[in-house]
């Protein structure tokens, strides 16, 4: 129904979804200045319920079944499986206090929209990144490198305005970082 601009915006009903799954996180010290880090989650998600859309009278059209997508449809940007694990390791190395660190992200391929769109099938990825450091007191330096595989992911992707746009991930990046705390 029109609301508070005429008919520049409108008020509808969206649809339902069931999601089941479940999600789990660990965190371990097998060793001392070892931490070992992750979680997963898997999901399955189906469309309960697409409601009609409604004309200015308040009619339904029904000339659009199922605007939202079919009864049993995946929600869109809802990848059945995404999980990531990491392992750092802390130590002494003469005056200064060292970490080495290593870490990787999955997620499954996903769905970027659902309902009358275009929908593009999103293929999983993994992505790995690494890190070490030292610092003493007050300072730290840090050699950073994300993505060191270099994948190339696609995280949206859309054709709403006549042509095939894509969000990608980040490529590869490598940096150094240093901070120092103020006391």
């Amino acid at each position: 129904e029109p609301c508070c601009f005429g008919n520049v915006s409108f008020l509808l009903k969206g649809p339902s979804y069931r999601v089941r799954g479940w999600e789990t996180q660990i965190v371990a010290r097998p060793l001392h200045g070892l931490t070992v880090t992750g979680s997963a989650a898997w999901n399955s998600g189906s469309l309960t319920s697409s409601p009609l859309l409604y004309d200015i009278a308040g009619k339904p059209i029904t000339s659009i079944p199922n605007p939202f997508g079919a009864p049993g449809s995946p929600p869109s940007q809802s990848p059945p499986f995404s999980g990531n694990l990491r392992v750092r390791y802390e130590f002494e190395f003469g005056e200064y206090q060292a970490f080495v660190q290593a870490g990787g992200n999955h997620q499954a391929h996903s769905y970027s929209a659902t309902g009358n769109a275009t929908t593009f099938d999103q293929a999983g990825f993994t992505t790995y990144d690494a890190s070490l450091g030292a610092g003493k007191d007050a300072w730290l330096v840090q050699i950073v490198g994300q993505n060191l595989t270099d994948t190339r992911a696609n995280l949206y992707e859309n054709n709403s305005q006549a042509i095939t746009a894509i969000i990608p991930n980040r490529p590869r990046t490598v940096g150094l970082r240093f901070s120092y705390r103020l006391r």
